[in-house]
């Protein structure tokens, strides 16, 4: 995880999420999967447990 981020962006990240709540929402996607990435890389964790959502299901819903 060390070259993920340089050390002047874990410090940053770490500095702008210092006392806010963290929710990552997991959708399995580039994006999210990358902020997690981020965060973990970062030595942070969400304090909110990941979810996952499946927008396939929305096909199932009558238009």
């Amino acid at each position: 995880m060390d070259k993920v981020l340089t050390e002047r962006q874990r410090v940053t990240q770490r500095r702008a999420l210092d006392g806010r709540l963290v929710v990552l929402c997991f959708g399995a996607g580039v994006d999210s999967t990358g902020l997690m990435v981020a965060l973990c890389a970062a030595g942070l964790r969400p304090d909110v447990g990941q979810s996952f959502y499946d927008d396939l299901a929305d096909d199932d819903w009558p238009e």
